[in-house]
């Protein structure tokens, strides 16, 4: 994300009387995007890493 980019609730150009997202509340909306995101990819890892242990089991 670009450093100058600014989350606005409302388009500040119109002098809207609504406020820029508070930085506390972007910061956490991105530390939870990341957790899921990290939780997804351990899983992926573990999901290939049984599939790749089991498939000889298999075999016919």
């Amino acid at each position: 994300m670009n450093s100058n980019f600014l989350l606005f609730t409302g388009n500040p150009l119109k002098n809207s009387p609504q406020k820029p997202i508070p930085t506390l509340v972007v910061l956490l909306i991105q530390e939870i995007h990341f957790q899921i995101y990290f939780v997804l990819v351990e899983f992926e890892k573990a999901y290939t890493q049984v599939n790749i242990k089991l498939k000889p089991a298999f075999k016919t």
